[in-house]
């Protein structure tokens, strides 16, 4: 529930949902759904594509390495038989990073917007 109402204040205080919001939405959609079966992790095959883009074209920080290492726990997780609770915490390490990282651009957009000037 506080995953839930923790993006929802997020993303209701912005206009338009960048990709990286697109990504977080589907990857909080999966843990909070009753029933979450290992079929249903190819949901994350599209925010894993979208991060992939918008990490190649950025400068490798901190934290997008943090989300470059849950994208790729994720995808071997389900080849190596690791447990749900092994792929539960690679699932929250992806969706943490990826909700700081979202967080970190909106607040940047939002200092550059207010240092132009206004006609």
């Amino acid at each position: 529930m506080l995953t839930i109402l923790l993006l929802l204040l997020f993303c209701s205080r912005k206009r338009k949902l960048s990709d990286l919001d697109l990504s977080l939405v589907i990857a909080v959609s999966l843990p909070v759904s009753y029933y979450v079966h290992d079929s249903d992790l190819s949901l994350l095959v599209l925010p894993f594509f979208i991060v992939a883009d918008y990490v190649s074209n950025r400068q490798l920080t901190k934290l997008r390495l943090t989300i470059v290492v849950g994208v790729i726990a994720l995808f071997i997780s389900p080849y190596f038989g690791m447990s749900a609770v092994t792929i539960s915490l690679a699932l929250l390490l992806f969706v943490t990073a990826l909700f700081l990282e979202s967080f970190r651009n909106d607040m940047g957009a939002s200092a550059t917007a207010a240092s132009l000037p206004r006609n």
